[in-house]
C-alpha cells in the first residue's frame, strides 16, 4: 500500500508520499490572484471548504487566504466552512456557504470530497 497525501500511523504501507501543502498553497495563491486581476477585473469574494481537522491539507488553504488577503484587498473572504473531508459533510458546509453569500465569485476547495462535493452533478 501506499499513500499520496495523507499522514497515516505506523502500519502495513511500505511508502508514504506527501506535498509540500505550503508551497502548494503559496503556488494556488499566487495564481489565484493573478486570475483575478486578468480575468475577474480584480476584485472576488471568495469562500473556502476545509478541512479543519486535517492539519496536512489546511496550509494549502491558509496560504491561500492570506496570500489573496495581502496582495488585494479588492480580495474579500466570505467565509470559512469545515467540510471535514467527508463528502456528504463537505456537501453540506459547501450548500451553507454558496446560500450563505449568493455574492461569492470564487470557491478554495480542500481535498477530494470538497471538490465533489463542489462539482456539479
Amino acid at each position: 500500500m501506499i499513500a499520496i497525501d495523507a499522514v497515516l500511523p505506523a502500519g502495513p504501507q511500505a511508502a508514504q508520499v506527501g506535498v509540500d501543502n505550503i508551497e502548494g498553497g503559496r503556488i494556488i495563491g499566487q495564481y489565484f490572484v493573478d486570475y483575478v486581476q486578468k480575468e475577474m477585473g480584480g476584485r472576488a469574494r471568495l469562500g473556502i471548504v476545509g478541512a479543519l481537522e486535517f492539519g496536512h491539507s489546511e496550509p494549502a488553504a491558509e496560504r491561500v487566504r492570506r496570500d489573496a488577503e495581502k496582495q488585494s484587498e479588492e480580495i474579500t473572504i466570505a467565509n470559512v466552512v469545515d467540510g471535514q473531508n467527508v463528502q456528504d459533510k463537505a456537501m453540506t458546509a459547501a450548500e451553507n456557504l454558496i446560500t450563505g453569500n449568493p455574492d461569492l465569485t470564487a470557491i478554495y476547495a480542500t481535498g477530494e470530497p470538497a471538490l465533489l462535493a463542489l462539482s456539479p452533478p
